[in-house]
């Protein structure tokens, strides 16, 4: 947007190019770019021409990251005010900052997060520690003095340390530029200490929209880019094929970081993680790790909401693939059992289950096993009818095709709970008679979105969450089959827990 567009009123005067107006339109020309407008008096306003359309409208402040004007309506550009010059580096800062750093760094200006993490133009003060935004300083200032900010660095020091000790090899590998001990401390605080904020997966491999982009990126993968800043601009999704092993040591870290307090209750996670990445680096993608677990949060979030009106002694996880999910569900539920189905067991099935053996925290006596209550089908889904009835949770990700309707149908014919993250859904079989295509028009967020919105009515969904969209963009899950309690009682409303608590059920 030229400097022009941002002015709200425009004034007409006699004397033609001379007028105010007039210049401050050469003028703008020449800036082309954003400017920071700031209104005069309405009486300044009115002097300066013979006439003032739409005088009381008030100007917008806009400003940029490399600077701002004041713009005076009679004299034109008359100060520019330059922001302080940030150098622009491709390795994140150290972001363990103090207080009268953060304070220091509200006076001059925006503060610039993590790369890839860009406050809005309503955040221009941000906790590093926190990873959260603020429109202005007093918030900041407040925040800083909260038990928010104080628990979230305490528990900074306490990351860092399990850290250290549960994964050597990728802390060494984050901190072995550093030559002192006492910067290798402050890198791990710097990058592991801090909160985890979604916009970090702008970090990660991205896959682009087209062939060329895609190659690229996988070009810049094997020559060590690990920023990924050109990828990203036109980037949608989490690139399908990049594995742990392709990462960097600072995206290691922040994945350890993500996978620790996902589950807030079981940090054990990040362990099962780093295993599998350490024996296994090739079978862990990162996009399935993300997805899994997200859509993970998600299930149980809904099997606790439904664990107040029914009683669900199975999970029936079909189309598994990696079983991720199904293990999570698992030793999330360790009183339930859970199978899970596919038509061959993976390789990365059995990586998991051997590192939540190996990692994971026992349930029960200590000789039996962590993952005792799973057990993997090796048949088709319509085998798995005999493990379903009332008490049953049917789960289905990222099911192709027939996939879904197959798995809904067989829960709501023998009244279980269901639930379903559609992947490719066919229009004929939920808007039969519906054109509904690419080429007429719709782009395909807004066709899944709809097709999904049919799924949902058709079946009479009961729950309807959406996963963070930069991991897929297949990320709506269906759930319902709770029209009843036990009692036979109708059942209006299912209300989950948040995703900051964690109740035993």
């Amino acid at each position: 947007m030229s400097a022009f567009r941002t002015l709200r009123f425009s004034t007409v005067s006699p004397d033609g190019l001379n007028s105010p107006c007039e210049r401050f339109r050469r003028q703008a020309r020449q800036l082309q770019g954003q400017c920071n407008i700031t209104q005069l008096p309405r009486a300044t306003a009115k002097a300066c021409s013979a006439r003032a359309v739409r005088p009381n409208k008030p100007l917008r402040r806009r400003s940029n990251s490399k600077g701002h004007f004041e713009v005076n309506l009679a004299k034109g550009v008359t100060r520019p005010v330059l922001a302080p010059s940030r150098a622009e580096s491709t390795e994140p800062r150290s972001l363990a900052v103090t207080s009268e750093q953060q304070r220091q760094d509200a006076q001059e200006g925006p503060v610039v997060p993590a790369p890839g993490l860009a406050p809005s133009v309503h955040e221009k003060h941000w906790c590093a520690v926190c990873q959260c935004g603020f429109r202005k300083e007093k918030n900041l200032r407040q925040h800083l003095a909260g038990k928010r900010h104080a628990g979230n660095a305490v528990a900074a020091r306490q990351v860092v340390a399990v850290f250290r000790e549960r994964a050597p090899e990728w802390a060494a590998e984050l901190s072995e530029q550093r030559v002192t001990h006492e910067e290798r401390e402050q890198e791990l605080e710097a990058v592991v200490g801090r909160a985890w904020n979604m916009n970090e997966l702008a970090h990660f491999p991205m896959h682009g929209r087209g062939k060329r982009r895609f190659r690229q990126g996988q070009e810049a993968l094997a020559a060590g880019e690990t920023t990924y800043a050109r990828q990203a601009q036109s980037a949608s999704i989490l690139s399908p094929s990049a594995t742990v092993a392709d990462l960097s040591a600072y995206q290691k870290a922040r994945l350890w970081r993500y996978c620790h307090g996902a589950m807030s209750k079981s940090p054990e996670l990040a362990d099962v993680l780093f295993g599998v990445a350490g024996t296994h680096p090739h079978l862990v993608r990162v996009k399935e790790v993300f997805e899994s677990v997200e859509a993970f949060l998600a299930l149980e979030n809904f099997l606790v909401a439904c664990a107040k009106h029914r009683t669900v002694h199975r999970i029936v996880d079909l189309a598994c693939g990696h079983g991720l999910v199904g293990l999570l569900l698992a030793y999330r539920f360790p009183q339930r059992q859970v199978v899970c189905v596919d038509i061959e067991r993976r390789a990365a099935f059995q990586a998991f289950m051997d590192a939540f053996d190996r990692w994971g925290h026992k349930h029960g006596k200590a000789s039996t096993p962590v993952m005792e209550n799973v057990t993997f089908l090796a048949a088709d889904n319509a085998e798995a009818a005999n493990y379903i009835d009332a008490q049953t949770c049917v789960t289905v990700v990222h099911g192709c095709n027939e996939v879904n309707r197959d798995c809904i149908e067989m829960a709501k014919a023998n009244d279980a709970l269901w639930a379903a993250m559609p992947c490719c859904v066919p229009s004929d079989l939920y808007l039969p008679g519906c054109s509904i295509r690419l080429m007429d028009g719709l782009n395909a967020d807004t066709r899944y979105s709809a097709l999904c919105g049919s799924m949902a009515h058709m079946y009479r969904a009961q729950w309807l969450i959406q996963i963070d969209r930069r991991i897929t963009n297949r990320n709506i899950l269906i759930a319902g089959g709770c029209e009843k309690d036990a009692e036979g009682s109708p059942v209006t409303k299912l209300i989950g827990y948040g995703r900051k608590k964690l109740v035993q059920v």
